[in-house]
Order: C-alpha cells, then structure tokens, then sequence
C-alpha cells in the first residue's frame, strides 16, 4: 500500500477546517424534533488534495436528533473508534492527530460545545473522516469498518484506550454504526501485513526508529529537555499500543534501546548507517514516516533548524525511498507553520528541498512547483498562518533569484 502521508496531512488540515464550517452551519439550522432517532453511517468518497490527486477517504455521518442524555449538557465532544468487524480488532492510524492520547489506536474527536434542547440534524451531516490509506487493522485482507461513535465531555476524550473508555469516566451516550457484514461503502481492502502479522519485525523498526531518533537529539552534542521529552512521550505512545506482560516487555526493549542509542551516541559508536538499513528491512513505510515525523519534531523542538539535522532527515529519506516533495511537505508544516522556529540563510535549500544532486532545470522546476503550491493556499488562510504562507513564498522568490531561475 502506498502511503502518501505527508501529501495527505497537508490536504487534511483543509478538510478538518471545512468540516468544521459544515458543521456549525447545520447546527444553527437545528430545529425541534420529538421522534426521530439518531442515526450514523459511514461513506466512502474521494477527496482531492492539494496536489490534484485523488485519495479516498471515510466520513462519518449523523443525522436526526441527538441522544437523549446528550442535550443541555456543555463542552460536549463526539469521539469515534474504528474496528474491524470480521474480528472486532481496533484500527490503528498513522496520523499522530488521528490517533488515542496513549496509544496510536485511531480516535477522531470533534468538540460540539454545548447541544440545546430539541436539536437535530436534518440532514446526513459529517461528524468525524478517515484517510483510507493511513489505516492500519490487525489482519490483512478486506476489512469492513464499524464505528463506535460516543458523546462525551471533552475533557475525556483522552481516556479512551484501544478504542474504548477507561472504567472511571462517563459516556452520556454510545452507538454503533451498523453491523452489517456486507457494505460495499465501509470496505477496502489492505494488502499489506497488519499489526499483529508483523508484530518482531515492527518492533525491530521502532528501536531503530528511536536510537535514529537520539541520534539526531545528539547531532549538536546535547540532548536538550524538550528532545529528551519529545522521545518519551513518543516511547509512551508505542508502549501505550500493548497491554499486560506484553506491554511491561515492550517498555522495556524501548528503554534499554534508549540506553543503548545514548551511549553508542556519546561514544561516537552509533553506528548510524547499519540501524537506517535494518530500519529499511524490517520497517514498512508507516514506519518510515513515523521515523521522519519524530526526526522533525526533534528538530524544530529547539527553535532551531539545523543544517546538520536538515542534511540528516533528507539523507534518511533518499535511503529510505521517501521522496524530497513528501519529506519537504512535512517540513513546511513543521517549520514554516512554527513561529518560534529560525533557519540560517545558509539552510535554505535545505528547507526547500533542494539537493547537491539537483541540475538547474530541476531546482528551477522544483522551485516553480512549490511557489505555486504555497500561492494557491494563502488565501484561504487568515492572520499567522498566513503571514507563515507569505514567508515560504518570499524565500521561495529569494532562491529563484540566487538559482538563476
């Protein structure tokens, strides 16, 4: 399965803004209803990125009233687990935004503030999506997806583990999308191993992830606290994904990796290359990604982007086959997007993707595609997201002129 992932966070910030707009819209349009029922489904459906290409997509919809338990209650979320149903498996997602607090089980959330009395959705309205392409069952095969959809206070929804909620807190209301076997709209088909297929192999890659990670931490000689917390929180989401024995023996390969990598790093004997190649061979590509998402994030936590860092993640992405325009795509959200984040003028082809292997033709080219990515998206930003757009394409402008171009 290919896993157009960065592609697919950018283009997703625009749906989630969008749905949002939807959403509020229907609400105010909410008149009384005595009888009818709330109802749930999900459909399968494309939607176009950013880039013109195509990804399917899951929207999960309501319509009707509201559960009864649900109404005059304030800062009310809805949150929505996703399973398979041939043998109720939960989902995992590649999305750290798509994902439980403690674990990296899928878990869409939507804040719906406060419900009136006799309040309804007319219409089949979107609640909650998922990106085909960023799911993860247990099993391959064909997987038919079923909902739990719950409404909750918004304060809870981080107490939901593997796709249901920890005894102490209190759900007002829960429903199932429909147990229907056969659907053509809530299938696909995922041919790759699931989660528990590749179970040794997976946690190979995510040690090699993380001493790639305490590497990179240490690029500049220190391990800074925001790096060395950044890296545990990671660890304690990955652990998060197991329970009992298995989780306690994989806390403990994942801290005596940590051990490892920090010493082998200090030693100058971290034999960085042999662990990029076990990661290549034991990893898939969510593992790929996942590694580079860390990576930036240890990059961009000391306010700094260093060329080193920058040289490093491009470097990991050629020998990992992830592709410049994928790794740059995350990079304008984690670099760009962050006000507190500086770049030294000497860095810029770095930030843009450019490489020493580059022709003019094709820096020109690569230049020109970017420039009219970041101008088709400023306009439908406001305030410093806009302002963070206008310097992408001002830097952009700047290496044109010094390229040539």
């Amino acid at each position: 399965m290919e896993i157009i992932i960065i592609i697919i966070v950018v283009g997703a910030i625009w749906f989630v803004v969008n749905q949002a707009k939807k959403f509020g819209a229907h609400e105010e349009t909410n008149k009384l209803v005595k009888k009818n029922p709330p109802k749930f489904r999900i459909i399968k459906k494309p939607f176009t990125l950013d880039d013109g290409s195509i990804q399917q997509i899951f929207e999960f919809q309501m319509r009707g009233s509201f559960p009864p338990t649900v109404y005059g209650k304030n800062n009310i979320a809805v949150a929505i687990s996703l399973f398979d149903y041939r043998d109720m498996k939960c989902i995992m997602s590649i999305l750290d935004w798509q994902q439980e607090h403690y674990s990296r089980f899928f878990l869409s959330s939507q804040n719906l503030n406060k419900i009136n009395f006799g309040s309804y959705f007319p219409d089949w309205t979107p609640i909650g999506f998922a990106f085909e392409q960023t799911l993860i069952p247990a099993k391959s095969g064909q997987i038919q997806l079923l909902a739990k959809i719950r409404f909750l206070s918004a304060t809870n929804v981080d107490k939901i583990l593997i796709g249901e909620p920890i005894s102490t807190i209190n759900v007002l209301a829960s429903l199932d999308t429909p147990k229907q076997r056969t659907t053509e709209h809530v299938t696909f088909k995922f041919s790759e191993s699931g989660y528990e297929e590749a179970y040794e192999d997976s946690i190979i890659a995510q040690e090699m992830a993380l001493k790639i990670a305490v590497h990179i931490a240490l690029i500049d000689g220190e391990l800074h606290k925001k790096e060395g917390a950044l890296i545990k929180s990671w660890i304690e989401k990955y652990v998060g994904d197991f329970t009992g024995e298995e989780k306690e023996e994989i806390k403990t390969r994942m801290n005596t990796s940590m051990a490892e990598a920090y010493q082998e790093a200090k030693t100058d004997n971290s034999n960085i290359n042999e662990k990029i190649e076990t990661l290549r061979i034991k990893g898939t590509k969510k593992d790929y990604f996942e590694t580079i998402e860390l990576l930036i994030d240890i990059m961009t936590s000391d306010e700094e982007a260093h060329r080193d860092e920058l040289a490093f993640i491009n470097d990991l992405g050629s020998k990992l086959g992830v592709s410049i325009s994928e790794i740059q795509n995350l990079k304008n959200l984690k670099i760009i997007n962050d006000e507190t984040i500086s770049t030294n003028s000497q860095d810029t082809n770095e930030i843009l993707g450019i490489t020493s292997s580059m022709n003019k033709e094709e820096v020109c080219e690569h230049l020109t595609n970017e420039f009219l990515q970041w101008n088709s998206r400023i306009e439908q930003l406001e305030g410093e997201e806009k302002v963070y757009a206008q310097n992408m394409i001002d830097l952009i402008s700047e290496s044109r002129i010094n390229n040539g171009c």
